[in-house]
Parts: C-alpha cells; sequence; structure tokens
C-alpha cells in the first residue's frame, strides 16, 4: 500500500494490490476517481509539487503519469527492468524513480526522454528530492547516496548508514 497528498492538502492518492490508485477528496473523505491501468501493484505514488499531477510506480515496471483534477491517464513511461519501489517530483515536470533493478531514473516528462543512474550495489528503496537536480536514496544494504543529474553514480555514498 502506498500514498500520497497533494501540495494543497484537498487530494489524496492511493495504490496497492489491487493495481488501480483510488482519488479521495481530503474534506468528504469521498472517493472521485478510480483509475486502472498498471498490471501489477501500485508500489509508490507521488504527486508533482503544486499540481495535481500524479505518478506512480508499480510491480509491472512502469511508471504511469495521470491528471488527477480530470481523473485521466496521461502517459505510460517504460525502462526499469524490475519493479519500481519508489518516486518523487518536485516543480519542474520531471519525476525520479528507483527500484529492484539497483537504477535510478529521471524522468523528463516535456522531453519525452529518461536518464538512466546506475551505481547501486543493491535495490533501491527509496528515492526524494532535494532540488531539480539532486536526490537522495536509500538502498537494501544499509546505504545511503547522493546524486545529480549530471553524473550518471552517485556523488556521495555511505554504507552502513
Amino acid at each position: 500500500m502506498c500514498c500520497a497528498v497533494s501540495t494543497d492538502g484537498t487530494t489524496l492518492v492511493t495504490g496497492g494490490e489491487d493495481r488501480c490508485l483510488i482519488v479521495w477528496d481530503t474534506e468528504t473523505f469521498q472517493v472521485k476517481y478510480r483509475l486502472h491501468g498498471h498490471r501489477g501493484p501500485v508500489t509508490c505514488v507521488a504527486f508533482r509539487e503544486n499540481t495535481l499531477t500524479c505518478f506512480s510506480g508499480s510491480a509491472d515496471r512502469t511508471v504511469r503519469v495521470w491528471n488527477l483534477e480530470t481523473g485521466s491517464y496521461v502517459e505510460s513511461l517504460y525502462g526499469h527492468q524490475a519493479e519500481v519501489v519508489s518516486i518523487d517530483s518536485l516543480l519542474q515536470d520531471r519525476a525520479v524513480s528507483s527500484g529492484y533493478d539497483k537504477t535510478c531514473r529521471m524522468w523528463k516528462i516535456a522531453q519525452q526522454t529518461q536518464l538512466l543512474f546506475k551505481g547501486a550495489k543493491s535495490s533501491i528503496d527509496m528515492i526524494r528530492m532535494i532540488d531539480d537536480d539532486r536526490w537522495v536514496t536509500a538502498s537494501q544494504d544499509g546505504s545511503v547516496a547522493l546524486w545529480s543529474n549530471k553524473k550518471k553514480k552517485p556523488l556521495f555514498r555511505k554504507d552502513n548508514a
């Protein structure tokens, strides 16, 4: 199970084993939309800051982009070779994701491109953006790493963190 709340606090999105996203109004806790599209459990969700654009990752190895103002599917992003387990986004029209394939990917939505980042020793369980160019990860082997979109390997890694 995973969840995320929009920047303005009005919308909650949840995902899980049923392979769909449920979009909730946080004032009434009524379901606004039930969105289908993933072929595996939804493992992570994130909002683009100050928008109702949502990114979801799944065991089906895809990242999907959703417009939660209209409850519509936007596009699928392919590249991960294993389950996507964490995703994050800030202000720019991009997201970063990580997964069991030991990679990070920066998705540039408007350009329809992705940047691939390798160098993790094990699966990357958590990814969080610091700013639009840098992010941190935490891996199953206990390491944390600092990454930048300017270098394909971690800028810094601390083992046994």
